[in-house]
């Protein structure tokens, strides 16, 4: 089987659009270069690309990478591939790619139970489909350590009779959750398209069943990434007045 020629199927590269890949039944040189045309409805030819042959994972096979601009939106392209002085037709299966970029990606915060911390992030759409800023999320918070405490505790205790070891391991680790914390995002909600950026004015409300002078830490899950939170839980009662941290 060569280069299609007549009514062969056309050679498809699949992939995020910074990573496409097609496999080639031709041996071909590695490193080499082949030179691509594509066609994106609305927007018509693109300029030339260029498509860089890898080392063949298997004997006789070639395999080709692509890369096209980060925001090509999901879909399927048709183009032309030149290889060997032969012009191959080919067809580009962009799929979604989810890339949110936070800016700091994690946070630091000092407050006491119960209290309000405002944050300033910057957020980037950096992949080709929009994603949606919600106004609310909420994320669970545990004592640093908690899980391996909660092993510790459970392996040595003492059980009661007709106590389980899991049951035991099970109280130990609800002991260390700390709660819920809700996140209100008070300004820049809403849709974010690929390649936009923008700021955000975040409200943290720690739960009051934080214990004063403990840490906790916990993931606040926004699409495809998981932004660190780590919380020192202070001493004091909130003031009513929203506490600024980082």
């Amino acid at each position: 089987m060569g280069l299609a020629e007549g009514g062969q199927k056309p050679l498809r590269f699949r992939g995020s659009p910074v990573s496409l890949s097609a496999s080639l039944p031709v041996p071909l040189p590695a490193p080499a270069s082949c030179l691509v045309r594509l066609d994106v409805p609305g927007a018509g030819p693109m300029p030339p690309l260029t498509a860089r042959v890898a080392p063949a994972r298997a004997e006789g096979v070639s395999w080709l990478r692509l890369s096209l601009p980060r925001g090509t939106p999901p879909g399927s392209y048709t183009g032309t591939v030149q290889i060997e002085g032969r012009e191959q037709p080919i067809i580009v299966d962009v799929e979604r790619d989810i890339d949110l970029r936070l800016f700091p990606d994690a946070l630091s915060l000092a407050a006491p139970p119960g209290a309000v911390v405002h944050v300033d992030l910057s957020v980037v759409n950096a992949g080709n489909v929009v994603c949606e800023i919600r106004r609310a999320y909420a994320f669970g918070v545990s004592v640093m350590g908690g899980v391996e405490e909660a092993v510790g505790q459970a392996l040595r205790a003492q059980l009661a009779q007709g106590e389980r070891r899991i049951d035991r391991f099970a109280e130990e680790l609800a002991n260390a959750h700390g709660g819920l914390v809700r996140v209100s995002v008070r300004e820049g909600a809403g849709p974010l398209r690929p390649g936009e950026s923008r700021e955000l004015r975040v409200a943290l409300h720690l739960p009051d069943r934080l214990q004063a002078g403990h840490t906790y830490t916990g993931t606040w899950p926004l699409h495809d990434l998981n932004c660190y939170v780590r919380v020192d839980a202070t001493h004091g009662r909130p003031s009513g007045k929203p506490e600024e941290g980082r």
